[in-house]
C-alpha cells in the first residue's frame, strides 16, 4: 500500500514539474515574439537591414588604395563593402558564437590591399584571400581592437585583454612588442616607431617598432616593453585630454587625428604633442573607428548607424547611414 502511495507522489511530483518547465519554457517563447514584434514596429531587423543594404552597428572603417571602403558591423555580423557610393555586404558572418568574425571588432587593409579584419570570439585575426578569412595567428590573439600595416608591411595587433601590442610574423608566430595597459589604437611612424593610444594617462606613447627597449628614449608609466627594463617609452602626450579615446589615423601632413566618443568629437594632435579639438558635428553620437587616405578622415559611428567623411578643412558628409534605430544596440 505505501508503495502505491509513494508512486503515485513520485507520478504526480513529475508531473507538477513538467507543467512548470512547459510554462517556462511558453513565457519565454512570448518574451521572445513580443520582442521581436516589437523590433519590427520599430522597424529594425538585423535581417531585414541586411537584405535593404542598412548597417547595424559599424564599428571601424578601413580604406584601399581604390578609395573602397571597408566596414566592420558588429551585430550584422559581417563587413559591408562601399564602392562607388554603393553598400553591399562583403563578408556576411555566421550568428553562431566561435565561428569567423562572428564578433568582428577592426578591420585594416594591408600594402597589398588585401582586406584584415579581426575577431574577438574566435581570438583571431584574418586576412581575406579569394573572399575567404584565413586566420593568421592560430587563436593567439584575445581581443583585437586595432590593426595597422607596418611599413615592411607586417600586421601589429592591439590586444585589449592581454594588454599587448604584437606583431604578426609568418606561419602563425607573433611577437611581443609591448605589454600596455589598456591599448586602443597603434600606428606606424616610419620604420622605427610605433604610436600607441591608450584608455589610461599618457594617452599617446611612443614604442620601438622592434620592441627593444634600447632604442626608446625616455621613460614614461603603463608600459613594459617585452623583454625590456620597466616602462620604456616615449611620451607624446602627457596629460589626459581625450575623454574615451577609440582610434587614430595620421594625415599626410604630421598630424595625428583622435576619435573620443564620449566628447563625440575628433582631436587633432600635433607630431610635438600639443593637442587641439578639431571636429565636433552635432550628427556624431559615438564615434570610433577611423581610417584615411592621407586627406580624407572617414569615421565609424555605430550609434550614428553611419560613415562619415571629414574633408581636410573640417568640414563633415555622410557616405552611409542606416535609416532606422536598433534598439539592441549596446549602451
Amino acid at each position: 500500500m505505501q508503495q502505491l502511495v509513494l508512486q503515485a507522489i513520485v507520478r504526480s511530483s513529475g508531473t507538477a514539474f513538467q507543467l512548470v518547465a512547459f510554462k517556462i519554457v511558453a513565457f519565454q517563447i512570448i518574451v521572445f515574439l513580443a520582442g521581436s514584434a516589437l523590433s519590427s514596429l520599430n522597424g529594425w531587423h538585423p535581417l531585414a537591414q541586411a537584405q535593404t543594404g542598412e548597417m547595424v552597428y559599424p564599428l571601424d572603417v578601413a580604406v584601399d588604395s581604390q578609395g573602397t571602403l571597408y566596414v566592420a558591423d558588429r551585430n550584422l555580423p559581417g563587413i559591408w563593402q562601399i564602392k562607388d557610393g554603393r553598400a553591399e555586404i562583403f563578408f556576411q558572418a555566421d550568428n553562431k558564437f566561435r565561428t569567423p568574425l562572428n564578433a568582428v571588432r577592426c578591420v585594416a587593409v594591408d600594402s597589398q590591399d588585401r582586406l584584415l579584419a579581426g575577431c574577438s570570439t574566435t581570438t583571431e585575426v584574418y586576412r581575406f584571400e579569394d573572399g575567404r578569412p584565413v586566420p593568421l595567428t592560430g587563436g593567439q590573439i584575445s581581443v583585437p581592437m586595432n590593426l595597422a600595416v607596418d611599413a615592411q608591411g607586417e600586421v601589429v595587433v592591439c590586444d585589449l585583454k592581454l594588454r599587448q601590442v604584437v606583431r604578426i610574423l609568418p606561419e602563425q608566430q607573433i611577437k611581443i612588442l609591448a605589454t600596455i595597459q589598456a591599448p586602443k589604437a597603434v600606428l606606424p611612424l616610419g620604420d622605427e616607431q610605433l604610436l600607441v593610444l591608450t584608455g589610461v594617462d599618457r594617452p599617446l606613447l611612443k614604442i620601438a617598432a622592434s620592441g627593444d627597449p634600447q632604442k626608446t628614449m625616455t621613460q614614461g608609466q603603463n608600459v613594459h616593453v617585452f623583454g625590456g627594463d620597466h616602462s620604456p617609452a616615449d611620451v607624446l602626450v602627457a596629460d589626459r585630454p581625450f575623454d574615451f579615446p577609440a582610434d587614430m589615423v595620421a594625415l599626410a601632413d604630421g598630424n595625428v587625428v583622435v576619435s573620443d566618443s564620449y566628447s563625440k568629437c575628433l582631436w587633432r594632435v600635433s607630431p610635438t604633442g600639443e593637442v587641439a579639438k578639431w571636429v565636433s558635428d552635432e550628427r556624431f553620437v559615438h564615434p570610433v573607428g577611423l581610417a584615411t587616405d592621407g586627406q580624407q578622415v572617414f569615421v565609424a559611428d555605430p550609434r550614428a548607424k553611419a560613415i562619415f567623411r571629414v574633408q581636410a578643412d573640417g568640414s563633415v558628409d555622410v557616405v552611409l547611414q542606416s535609416s532606422v534605430v536598433d534598439p539592441e544596440a549596446p549602451k
